[in-house]
């Protein structure tokens, strides 16, 4: 990687701080493509100089619109599709670039403070080079939600977006320098604001981005609702609840669909604390709570009042009639989200998650009734932080190939776009995000239960020990080691038996430090694997007397759905018989009094129906009505019987 790069990138942030006008950002590089081989140039010469000066891809069409921008300045002219730069093109582009050489010596200050930074920590030798390559790839992974979104034939099916090891340290460089160094913490800070700015190289028309949101409803899916409501741990709850309050900022209508809360309820029901264990961070909500000392209990009782404690956030619960099986194609999308979002070689529950997934998409689609091309328009999103599935509903669903803004959004997106639209250098929230979600190293979920199932069958099988496994579990790199896996297949019987013997022989110098601690967690082991059979024969009992009457509920709510949609009915006939009774009247009254008035309005009628123009302004208005007033009535019982039903839930939890 060539270190002008990241000087552009710096000179990006900087330019817009000068006129926060973004095509005007990107002029000054188009001068220098003309300056730099001093005779004119096509249009697609240009692109390909700014490939090689700037390491930007930047499409066609909005090449044109810099180059119009440019134009309209007279910084450079065109004869027979030929570009040349004016004299005042280049008096601008000598001022403009002229702190460039101080940003070179600058970001060179900064390359050499990282290796030293990372030498002295963890005695590795780096050279510039290296940690420009590390560097370039830390920018990428870091805007490619943009640069997908933006210029949607850049998408892959499997972008890596995962931060490797090195990459880590600049995470670690970042966090380091923001306490000690201020310097060239802002430096740094300068180039990845730059870097997310330059995304908009890729928009199909940039000036969209300033463009309004019109009244947009944003569903949250149920990863981003655990993280608002504090079940994930602080690196994902951070960046959550300061995108949450964002939304509120834009006065966004936040909502969560009822399958999606019962999705929340049925994860909880099923908390198993069995197969984690509370010191070792995985990225599941199973393992927070066993960090909390969650018991099975604490789920139970948290599901009676979990309708509240959303609403009390601010979110609204709506109800939805769908049922995703009867779309077209549905097996079809079905297998091939499954492709998504599991692996084939490796034994996974297939959840109930796919078929909520596909009734999101399905509600959204539902709700906008048509396409749409663009985001601000979109009238409603479900907001995940499921990279798999967005990346499914983009490609599979038609959006890659017709530009059309698709259903499913991420977080991680929404925060970049919303930044974009009013960039803050003090407080950047795409950087806060980042520098949380790496701050630490969480274990994904399908590796630990690749790792913990294929330690039990060595166990089984006599290969490992409950000393062997004890060492393991107290071995203070296996956060790291597993962290850094991408793949599950990775977590082979060969590598657990490897990293046995790594402990074996790093653990054998200071054994006796530790004899008494890994005593202890042996024989913690031992215990929780006789808790298991207790625990199994515990929970399908509870399970059993708990799922009968959350299914009494729903049961009792459909009957209220049923009530409520049979008022408002009876509701919108009454009204309608008085409108009519109104019209009576008032027809006449314009009959006695204006004869010729009336004698008009009924000519104009006759005219509409030989024209064959028809007036359903009455059966509309009935429609629309009843929806409402079903809602209202339907909120209405809900509400009367929330109180009950979660009272006479946890007198059932008492009684077990």
């Amino acid at each position: 990687m060539d270190i002008k790069i990241l000087i552009n990138y710096a000179l990006i942030k900087s330019f817009y701080e000068e006129k926060r006008d973004y095509i005007d950002i990107f002029v000054p590089f188009l001068l220098k493509v003309l300056i730099n081989e001093n005779k004119p140039l096509k249009i697609e010469t240009i692109q390909t100089d700014f490939k090689n000066l700037f390491d930007m891809d930047i499409p066609i069409y909005t090449l044109k619109t810099i180059i119009s921008r440019a134009k309209k300045l007279e910084y450079i002219s065109m004869q027979n599709e030929y570009y040349n730069i004016e004299e005042k093109g280049k008096k601008f582009i000598l001022e403009k670039f002229k702190s460039e050489d101080e940003m070179n010596r600058k970001t060179n200050s900064l390359i050499d403070d990282i290796i030293i930074f990372i030498n002295k920590k963890y005695c590795i030798n780096f050279n510039n080079n290296d940690i420009l390559n590390i560097l370039q790839s830390f920018f990428k992974k870091n805007s490619i939600f943009l640069i997908e979104f933006f210029y949607s034939n850049s998408i892959q099916h499997k972008s890596d977006t995962t931060l490797n090891v090195n990459e880590r340290y600049i995470i670690e460089y970042f966090d380091y320098a923001k306490d000690r160094n201020e310097y060239f913490y802002n430096i740094l800070s300068d180039i990845f604001n730059g870097s997310l700015i330059s995304t908009l190289l890729y928009y199909e028309d940039i000036n969209k981005i300033n463009q309004k949101f019109k009244d947009l409803t944003i569903y949250l899916d149920t990863n981003f609702m655990f993280s608002i409501m504090g079940f994930r741990y602080q690196p994902f709850v951070k960046p959550a609840i300061e995108l949450f309050n964002l939304l509120k900022k834009y006065k966004f209508k936040l909502k969560i669909f009822q399958f999606t809360l019962s999705e929340m309820k049925r994860y909880l029901f099923n908390y198993d604390p069995s197969s984690y264990i509370g010191s070792i961070k995985v990225d599941d909500i199973y393992c927070v709570l066993k960090s909390k000392n969650w018991t099975i209990e604490d789920c139970y009782n948290y599901i009676a009042k979990i309708d509240k404690k959303i609403t009390d956030l601010g979110v609204e619960i709506e109800y939805i009639e769908l049922d995703p099986q009867k779309i077209e194609n549905y097996e079809k999308i079905h297998k091939a989200l499954e492709s998504y979002k599991f692996n084939i070689n490796i034994e996974e529950p297939k959840t109930f998650s796919i078929y909520h997934d596909i009734a999101a998409i399905e509600a959204i689609r539902k709700i906008r009734k048509t396409s749409c091309g663009n985001l601000e328009n979109s009238k409603a999103i479900f907001l995940t932080s499921d990279m798999r599935l967005s990346k499914f509903n983009y490609i599979e669903m038609g959006h890659k190939d017709y530009k059309t803004c698709p259903e499913v959004i991420t977080d991680r997106f929404l925060t970049n776009y919303l930044w974009l639209k009013n960039p803050d250098f003090k407080n950047s929230l795409p950087l806060n995000a980042t520098l949380s979600l790496y701050s630490e190293i969480l274990i994904d979920r399908r590796i630990w239960n690749r790792f913990v199932n294929n330690l039990k069958n060595l166990r089984e099988v006599g290969e490992v020990t409950d000393e062997d496994i004890g060492n393991l579990i107290y071995y203070h790199r296996i956060e790291e080691d597993l962290g850094v896996k991408k793949n599950p297949e990775q977590i082979s019987n060969d590598f657990i038996l490897d990293e046995i013997v790594t402990v074996k022989k790093e653990n054998a110098k200071v054994r006796e430090d530790y004899e008494e601690e890994i005593k202890k967690l042996t024989k913690e082991i031992k215990e929780e694997g006789k808790k298991i059979k207790e625990y199994e024969e515990f929970n399908k009992r509870k399970r059993g007397e708990i799922k009968e009457f959350l299914q009494k509920i729903e049961k009792e709510k459909e009957k209220m759905r049923k009530k409520a949609d049979k008022n408002a009915s009876y509701i919108v006939i009454g009204f309608t018989i008085i409108i009519l009774i109104l019209l009576v009247l008032i027809s006449y009254i314009l009959h006695s009094f204006y004869p010729s008035l009336a004698a008009i309005i009924i000519f104009i009628f006759k005219l509409c129906d030989f024209l064959g123009i028809k007036f359903n302004f009455m059966g509309n208005l009935s429609k629309v009505t009843k929806t409402k007033i079903s809602n209202k009535l339907y909120k209405k019982y809900t509400n009367k019987k929330d109180e009950t039903i979660n009272e006479k839930l946890i007198d059932i939890l008492k009684q077990l």
